[in-house]
């Protein structure tokens, strides 16, 4: 991302990568939907803008580097926040 803020060309792949993600969690959610593994209050956009939040770069550096979580405690960190906010325990 620091690369893409300097340069156009790293900025359009950074952007393709972000579109190709968007699309894979979206296809995972309308799934988790259809399963009835979602919350039965959370809408699929919703279920997918959390779980974009959740396996973005940002936030594993937030909590792994700069909160200096191990790595087991991270997975474990958003494994809960995943299962508390998203899945409906089914």
């Amino acid at each position: 991302k620091a690369l893409a803020a300097e340069d156009r060309q790293a900025a359009e792949i950074d952007e393709l990568k972000e579109q190709v993600r968007r699309g894979h969690i979206q296809n995972i959610t309308h799934r988790l939907g259809e399963q009835g593994y979602l919350r039965p209050e959370l809408s699929e956009r919703d279920a997918a803008t959390l779980l974009l939040t959740l396996t973005s770069f940002e936030t594993y550096a937030q909590i792994r580097m700069r909160d200096g979580y191990s790595l087991e405690r991270t997975i474990g960190v958003l494994t809960h926040v995943l299962e508390t906010s998203v899945l409906s325990g089914r």
